[in-house]
C-alpha cells in the first residue's frame, strides 16, 4: 500500500514510484490512498489495483473506518510518502513485513527559509525523497519521467471541447496556467496579459489556451478578452481533460503549481515561472524538457517552503522583477528548441 493524500503535483510526482513498485513486485496487489478530489490523477493508473479515499473534510472516526479496512487487508509492505497527521493516525498500529515512511528535510528547509542558510549540499528531488521509502525492499528508480494515464473518452471529450473552441489540427497550440496555490507563486496577471501580446505580435497563427481550475476562471476570462486566438478552458476540464488537452500543446507557461507537473506527466514542455519558490525544496519540473524562470539575486528567496499570502517584504520583486519581455525570451529560446527536436 501506497499513501499519498494530496495535492495535484504531490500525487503526479509519486507515478514514478509506483511504476517501479509495479516493476519490483509484478504479481502483488498495490492499492493506493488518496484524498476524494484528487483520486481521478490515479483512476486509470495500470499499475495500480485499488484506491481507497479520504474525504477533505474526513474526520478522526473517517480516518479510523479506513483503518479498518486497511488492517483486514494484511498489507505486507506500506510506503507512507505523505508523513502527515493524517497519515500517521491512518497507519498508527498497523503492522507489516515493512513500513517506511518519507524523511522530509525539516531542518534544512528551517535553514533555508528562516536563516537563509543554504545547507542543501544537493538538490533533491521529491521523486527521489520518495525513492528512498522503497530503497530498503528493493524498489528502484528507473529513468523515465512522470505518468498521468487516462482512458479513451477522456481524449475524446478534451477533443471535443478543443473543437467547440476552434481547435484546428496542424495548428501551434500553447497554454498558458496563471494560477497557483499561494499568492507568492502567481506571476502577476497583468505580466501574463503583457506576455500574451507579445507572443501573439510575434507568432500571429499561434492559439493559446488558458487551464486551471474554478478559482482561475476570472483570470482565465481576463486573459481570453485579449484576442481571439486566446481560448479559456479554465473551471471546465476535469483534471484528466485537463491532461489530454495539455498534452496536444506545444508547451506551458506556468508558476510553480500542480499544472506544471502535470505537463512533465504528459511530456509537454514546460516554462516555470517561481517566485518564492526555489529548487532546493525538490518541487523542480521532473524529466521532461523544461525551463525555470528566477530572480536568483534575492537573498530573501524562499520566504516559505509553500508559498505566502503575501510578500513579508512587501516589494514582492521575487515575481515583479521577472518582466513580460524576459519571460518572453525565454519562451522563444524553449520554442526553438522544441521546434528543432
Amino acid at each position: 500500500m501506497i499513501v499519498r493524500l494530496s495535492s495535484i503535483g504531490d500525487i503526479l510526482l509519486t507515478s514514478p514510484f509506483i511504476r517501479c513498485v509495479r516493476t519490483t513486485f509484478p504479481n502483488a496487489r498495490i492499492d493506493f490512498v488518496i484524498k476524494k478530489q484528487f483520486s481521478e490523477l490515479l483512476s486509470d493508473n495500470p499499475h495500480l489495483d485499488n484506491l481507497y479515499t479520504v474525504k477533505n473534510d474526513a474526520t478522526i472516526a473517517d480516518i479510523l473506518k479506513l483503518r479498518k479496512q486497511i488492517v483486514s487487508n494484511n498489507y505486507k509492505f506500506i510506503f507512507d510518502l505523505h508523513n502527515n497527521f493524517r497519515s500517521n493516525l491512518l497507519l498508527f498500529g498497523i503492522s507489516a513485513r515493512y513500513k517506511g515512511k518519507i524523511v522530509k528535510d525539516k531542518k534544512e528547509q528551517i535553514k533555508l527559509v528562516y536563516g537563509k542558510k543554504n545547507s542543501y549540499k544537493n538538490i533533491i528531488s521529491v521523486v527521489e525523497r520518495y525513492f528512498r521509502v522503497g530503497y530498503p525492499v528493493g524498489v528502484q528508480k528507473d529513468k523515465k519521467g512522470l505518468e498521468l494515464y487516462w482512458r479513451n473518452p477522456v481524449e475524446r471529450e478534451a477533443k471535443k471541447i478543443l473543437e467547440k473552441a476552434g481547435w484546428v489540427d496542424r495548428q501551434d497550440y500553447f497554454a498558458i496556467a496563471p494560477g497557483a496555490g499561494f499568492f507568492t507563486k502567481r506571476w502577476p496577471l497583468e505580466y501574463y496579459e503583457k506576455l500574451i501580446e507579445l507572443i501573439s505580435k510575434k507568432y500571429g497563427n499561434i492559439k493559446i489556451v488558458i487551464l486551471g481550475g474554478i478559482t482561475d476562471q476570472e483570470a482565465g476570462r481576463r486573459l481570453a478578452g485579449i484576442n481571439n486566438g486566446v481560448v479559456d478552458l479554465t473551471g471546465k476540464l476535469t483534471l484528466l481533460q485537463s491532461g489530454a488537452v495539455l498534452s496536444k500543446c506545444k508547451m506551458l507557461v506556468a508558476n510553480d503549481s500542480g499544472m506544471m507537473h502535470m505537463a512533465s506527466a504528459v511530456n509537454t514542455p514546460v516554462l516555470a515561472i517561481f517566485g518564492s519558490s526555489v529548487r532546493e525544496l525538490g518541487f523542480s519540473p521532473y524529466g521532461g524538457r523544461s525551463y525555470i524562470v528566477e530572480n536568483r539575486k534575492l537573498d530573501c528567496r524562499p520566504c516559505s517552503h509553500i508559498g505566502r499570502k503575501s510578500c513579508p517584504k512587501e516589494h514582492f520583486r521575487c515575481m515583479l522583477d521577472l518582466t513580460p519581455e524576459w519571460v518572453f525570451r525565454k519562451f522563444e529560446q524553449l520554442y526553438k528548441k522544441i521546434k528543432r527536436s
